[in-house]
């Protein structure tokens, strides 16, 4: 009996915290309504945002107002902005993000596939337009990168016209996102190259959700849950992108066909990366790397920081001393018929804490399976005996090789260099491994069909356990064929 009192009053504050009024919010977009915002579009219409207490209005971007100038004169309550939140905190703006969704940016630059403008260093010369503001700081950071500065482009305001690079002959490149602009170039059949910032070691965030300083220390918590709902929109989209497209569709963006908005989800997909980084992620070191290009870019004064940008330095005191009272309360609530429920209450958690623990395992054994996996097919390795004959290597070796693992088991990693290295080889590569060093450089190599490709080597010795003796050699290969073909071009 006391058992059914107890749920009996558990359900009842249930039933009380879910009439509470619902807190109304605004989220403003940092565009207009495309598949580019579906996580928050399903989190709305899947209840999310209502189960966690939130009445959400979702607003598009009028193009004359930033969406930071909307958050934080507090005529919105959430914003979705870029990487240029770090520059906006450096600059003391009261800004706090709240959580990633793009772990990369999709902005790029989108060149004619007939002008043959390969990568940044044909940019010389030409015409480009963008915004060259903060929000394109990674196009101004990648062409830095390079060696080109301002004064060896001609520079064009970006008037927003996805199809400039058709309409005005004049412009050589655009600035575009890989997600959306790639796929109406194809539609129209006009061929088209992307240029993307990341190749050149310029990787920044791309949308993240962020809210005004003085919202976050008032209410942290509850800008915890309206993260937390808006990552659960998120997760819906990415499982289920034909139903958002529809849903898209039906009340946003009706201005794109289906296919353009599929096209965008897979596209979308891609820039999340949810099946190598968990949603939500933030890799403070990332966000450090951002902040010193803004400086080296002259956007941020030396010296500046981006203290207190992240939730988490808002959160954890108050979050910490309200879940205690929580647990405090909660014990003085249920301590009358905690007696009578013990041994049930102890039979049941053993069972839930095994059943959790192989849950657990399981779960943790099939991620290493597939970390194992995505290691075997990106990364190219190999080992050898003393002799320099193959013992293992990874289907990433075998694809870049043309060979397969049988293949190459058993072959010696020299009968894979090209002639031209064999002197190299010889007398750099063996003599710096045999006396227990590890040797880097870079080396040709031929393939089965016998074109040439070049590998970034680091070759080190593995040596038997608490001894000094060398049993065989570890390597693992950056491929640079393309950056070789650059060179000869450059």
């Amino acid at each position: 009996m006391r058992f059914f009192i107890f749920v009996a009053c558990l359900l009842l504050s249930l039933h009380c915290k879910s009439s509470q009024p619902l807190e109304p919010v605004s989220l403003q977009l940092k565009w207009i309504h495309q598949y580019q915002f579906a996580g928050f579009y399903a989190a709305q219409e899947m209840g999310y945002y209502e189960a966690a207490g939130f009445n959400v209005e979702i607003r598009e971007r009028d193009p004359n107002v930033t969406v930071f100038e909307e958050v934080v004169s507090g005529k919105a309550t959430f914003g979705v902005a870029d990487a240029s939140i770090v520059l906006r905190r450096m600059l003391g703006e009261p800004v706090v993000l709240l959580t990633t969704v793009f772990q990369h940016s999709p902005l790029v630059f989108l060149t004619r596939t007939e002008d043959e403008l390969f990568s940044p260093y044909e940019l010389v010369g030409k015409t480009l337009m963008f915004q060259r503001t903060i929000d394109d700081a990674s196009l101004v950071a990648m062409l830095m990168a390079v060696g080109i500065s301002h004064k060896d482009y001609t520079f064009v305001k970006n008037n927003f016209d996805d199809y400039a690079l058709m309409n005005t002959q004049d412009i050589d490149a655009m600035s575009a996102y890989s997600t959306a602009q790639p796929f109406l170039y194809q539609q129209k059949n006009v061929p088209v190259r992307i240029i993307d910032p990341r190749n050149y070691g310029i990787d920044f965030y791309g949308d993240l959700l962020f809210a005004h300083q003085d919202y976050v220390q008032m209410n942290p918590q509850r800008a915890q849950d309206f993260a937390n709902a808006s990552l659960e929109g998120w997760r819906y989209a990415l499982d289920n992108p034909g139903k958002v497209v529809d849903l898209i569709q039906s009340r946003y963006a009706d201005k794109k066909n289906r296919e353009a908005l599929l096209y965008e989800a897979e596209a979308t997909r891609q820039v999340i990366a949810p099946d190598f980084v968990a949603l939500g992620t933030i890799f403070k070191e990332r966000f450090e790397r951002i902040a010193q290009i803004y400086i080296q870019l002259g956007m941020a004064p030396e010296g500046s920081n981006f203290e207190g940008l992240f939730l988490e330095s808002y959160l954890s005191s108050d979050f910490v001393m309200s879940k205690t009272l929580a647990k405090t309360t909660m014990i003085l609530a249920i301590i009358a018929i905690l007696l009578a429920i013990i041994l049930w209450a102890v039979n049941v958690g053993l069972k839930r804490k095994i059943a959790k623990s192989t849950y657990e395992l399981k779960k943790a054994n099939n991620e290493l399976k597939r970390q194992l996996f995505v290691i075997d097919q990106h990364i190219i390795t190999s080992r050898s005996d003393l002799q320099g004959t193959l013992t293992e290597v990874s289907q990433a070796f075998c694809k870049l090789s043309g060979y397969c693992a049988n293949e190459l088991k058993g072959m010696n990693l020299q009968d894979l260099i090209h002639i031209e290295m064999g002197e190299v080889f010889q007398q750099e590569v063996w003599p710096t491994l045999q006396q227990g060093y590890t040797w880097e450089g870079e080396i040709m190599f031929v393939a089965k069909d016998q074109h040439v490709f070049w590998g970034e080597m680091h070759i080190m010795p593995i040596y038997a356990d608490v001894t000094t003796e060398i049993i065989a050699y570890s390597a693992t290969y950056t491929d640079i064929t393309t950056k070789k073909l650059l060179e000869q071009q450059s």
